[in-house]
């Protein structure tokens, strides 16, 4: 490269930072994508007076499409959305489209679509004199082309949390736990059972067995606790619990005579905490995750709709994360009876949610009873992550995956 080139090379870059932070462009051009999470973004960072997406006909897309219009429609009231349906997606249709907007100031952005699609927009901006960027947002990088010139920058770019890329796709939240479970006592319970797992191995099956603890149809906040069928080591480590529970304040209780217990439950979250399976697990996990620092958000307990051409579907994850717009879908087992079954509602809600790119991994407390489970993870590119009581592994595993 000469001197003349590199002239070229760094005025333009200047030229087109500026007009990236200062320009007020007309068009944002789009292709569209199973996700659009980086058109999105682009729009957040240029501030467009219309965005346009560009797509052709198939079963999926006028579902997408009208997904995609409402989030514009909450989030971007000030900017035009625009859909540029073809028959089919080709040169000549592609630049029938640019034609048409060939005297406003648009800017192209290539981050997604299929790759001949892109590179046809970036034959085309360099024959309109339109400039287009990549959004590298993995890296925290901008490339911008025009002519034959490219040039890479640093870019902080917005975050998207969960709810924007779950409503950008046309599926909604309709609960998550994160609000119930930050409290306290749920920090202290997951140390006790993280931190003694084999003894909460042998206790658990107790908290299922209505003999033993007997729930109140007519008041879900009353329960009997019978002691009478309990081992001496289950009735003072009940005991204790009882007691942190109430120093606590999230239960009171009475003992009647010496080995059944009432008990009143002041806080309804602690109550389905501590008899949902593996609700512990999951919180564990989500705490976990959330310390990673390159994760923008977290949630577990996580409850969707999803739409499909015939009707609302609701679907469930333990956790999903997301960093630099790829998601994490986890799924957690207090056990080892996990099979097949498992890992395909895994794999299909995380593809719903996450595209190919989507992060899928199954966390459980022993490995799977049935041994062909692991080779199938494999097939389906989920990682299963066993904690066996060793929390600097499984947090280090955990974070090892999340940060490939």
């Amino acid at each position: 490269m000469d001197i003349k080139e590199i002239y070229h090379l760094i005025t333009w870059g200047g030229i087109f930072h500026l007009r990236g932070d200062c320009m007020n462009y007309d068009i944002l051009l789009n292709l569209i994508d199973t996700h659009n999470e980086a058109s999105i973004i682009a729009t957040k960072r240029f501030q467009p007076k219309e965005v346009v997406f560009i797509c052709d006909k198939d079963n999926d897309t006028d579902i997408q499409l009208e997904g995609l219009r409402k989030y514009y429609s909450r989030n971007f009231p000030n900017i035009i959305f625009v859909t540029k349906v073809i028959e089919k997606l080709d040169i000549e249709s592609i630049k029938a489209i640019v034609e048409k907007y060939k005297n406003n100031k648009v800017l192209i952005n290539l981050t997604r679509g299929q790759r001949l699609n892109s590179l046809i927009l970036l034959h085309l901006a360099k024959q309109y004199n339109f400039p287009c960027v990549y959004l590298d947002i993995e890296n925290k990088k901008l490339t911008s082309f025009n002519e034959d010139v490219i040039n890479i920058v640093d870019e902080e770019f917005e975050d998207l949390n969960i709810k924007d890329m779950i409503e950008s796709i046309g599926g909604s939240i309709i609960v998550d736990s994160m609000e119930s479970n930050s409290n306290d006592i749920i920090e202290k319970l997951i140390d006790l059972i993280s931190n003694n797992l084999d003894t909460w191995e042998r206790l658990k099956h107790r908290l299922y067995d209505p003999k033993v603890f007997i729930h109140n149809e007519a008041d879900p906040t009353v329960m009997g606790l019978d002691m009478s069928l309990l081992t001496e080591e289950e009735i003072n480590i009940y005991n204790s619990i009882l007691k942190l529970l109430k120093n606590q304040n999230q239960i009171d209780y009475i003992i009647e005579h010496e080995q059944y217990v009432n008990i009143k439950f002041l806080n309804n979250y602690i109550k389905t905490f501590i008899f949902k399976s593996g609700s512990w697990l999951e919180t564990y996990t989500r705490k976990v995750i959330e310390r990673i620092q390159q994760v923008n958000d977290v949630k577990s307990g996580m409850l969707f709709l999803w739409d499909d051409e015939q009707s609302r579907v609701k679907n469930e994850l333990d956790v999903v994360a997301i960093k630099d717009t790829v998601l994490i879908c986890i799924s957690c087992k207090d056990s080892g009876k996990y099979d097949e079954v498992a890992l395909n509602e895994l794999n299909v809600y995380a593809h719903q949610l996450g595209g190919e790119e989507v992060i899928k991994i199954l966390v459980a407390t022993k490995m799977p009873l049935k041994k062909p489970v692991l080779e199938r993870a494999k097939e389906m590119g989920i990682s299963v992550v066993i904690f066996d009581g060793n929390r600097d592994s499984f947090e280090e595993k955990l974070r090892k995956i999340v940060l490939r």
